[in-house]
């Protein structure tokens, strides 16, 4: 009988090892056909088919196209050796990336949540590539983990493979961003609040010709809901926003960094009635800090900047300006996610959306307007 502790193809995994340690499935005999293990456990194929494989892996059964599973010689004898492993209390955790400005501080709110309930961590980096994200989500649960917590790539596609461990019942829970039309726990904070409170701090200093920089793919969750909370305030304030003067065609590839600088240089030059710019990611915050020194322009007289995110120390920082920015309150973020996780490994079954409020950290990159 299958319970909710731990993964459905680990749980097949277990079952079936306790099987062959037990010599119930003798050495060199066959067990049960992938058809008939669906049924027994009432699971899906795939689930048995993981299961399977891990074994496989493991060195326990052999499979034979046509002719079927076999157990494999001291399989028993290697199952009671090996079945400790498997009783290791694991997360998972995979992030895009991880710096300074954004990410350092959920790692440490995951790994201090996590000690403390008695867990180990293990991460693990998409690099923002969906068939990276895929192939982490495989060696880790290759390694054992009771869970995920996942910040996903940016885009609206989402992995296959996380859409499999949900419906499985895998315990996930998203940090960052949410999957829209997914029912699973998500942390992040109130983007749609914190993109109206970093437009209302520009207007409030009486910039009227703000460039907007985001990057691409589109469609990811945070991105969409600070745009929303800039139009918001906007509305507030009874002003029509200018788009013409948004970017958001950047694409986050450091490989790509001085093209990415041309074009906003030009951007800039065209366009001489930016008197300040909202980076809707810190990197695009210094790449538009770059930008504009770089065209003869200081900041903040000429042009005011603001992103999300950056150095905990604004007057001891990379960037020398100490960039205003939106703080969120990443180490919460990793706590609480943390949290959530540990309760849908011991059997809570409940999604649930964390909104956290931010803050505007001032920094020496914003002025207002004479």
């Amino acid at each position: 009988m299958l319970n909710n502790e731990e993964p459905l193809y680990l749980q097949v995994y277990n079952d079936l090892l306790k099987d062959i340690e037990s010599g119930k499935f003798i050495s060199g005999g066959t067990i049960p056909s992938e058809k008939e293990l669906t049924k027994q456990f009432e699971v899906s194929r795939i689930t048995v088919k993981k299961a399977l494989e891990k074994l496989a892996l493991d060195g326990y059964i052999s499979r034979m196209r046509g002719k079927g599973t076999f157990v494999n010689q001291n399989a028993q004898k290697e199952a009671n050796k090996n079945l400790h492993i498997m009783k290791g209390k694991f997360i998972g955790v995979i992030f895009n990336n991880i710096t300074s400005a954004y990410g350092i501080g959920i790692f440490n709110g995951i790994e201090t949540a996590s000690l403390k309930n008695g867990y180990f961590i293990i991460p693990r980096r998409s690099l923002d590539i969906i068939t990276e994200e895929d192939r982490a989500i495989d060696e880790l649960l290759e390694l054992g983990v009771q869970g995920l917590i996942i910040e996903p790539v940016h885009g609206v596609y989402y992995s296959s493979k996380i859409l499999r461990l949900i419906l499985d019942g895998f315990p996930i829970v998203f940090i960052d961003r949410e999957l829209r039309g997914v029912q699973s726990s998500v942390v992040c904070s109130d983007n749609v609040k914190a993109g109206e409170c970093a437009m209302d701090y520009l207007l409030n200093l009486g910039h009227r010709k703000t460039c907007i920089i985001t990057s691409l793919p589109k469609d990811t969750s945070s991105i969409d809901d600070r745009l929303k909370g800039v139009e918001r305030s906007y509305a507030k304030h009874n002003i029509i926003p200018d788009k013409t003067l948004w970017i958001e065609s950047i694409i986050s590839n450091k490989d790509k960094i001085e093209e990415q600088s041309e074009f906003i240089k030009n951007f800039l030059l065209e366009n001489k009635n930016i008197t300040s710019v909202f980076a809707l990611e810190y990197d695009l915050g210094i790449l538009a800090l770059n930008s504009i020194t770089s065209i003869g322009k200081n900041v903040p007289n000429d042009i005011s900047i603001i992103s999300f995110d950056g150095p905990s120390n604004p007057n001891n920082c990379i960037d020398n300006y100490g960039i205003t920015h939106v703080r969120q309150q990443q180490s919460k973020m990793g706590d609480l996610a943390t949290e959530l996780l540990i309760n849908k490994i011991n059997g809570a079954n409940e999604n649930k959306k964390i909104l956290l409020d931010t803050e505007i950290i001032e920094g020496f990159s914003t002025k207002k307007l004479v």
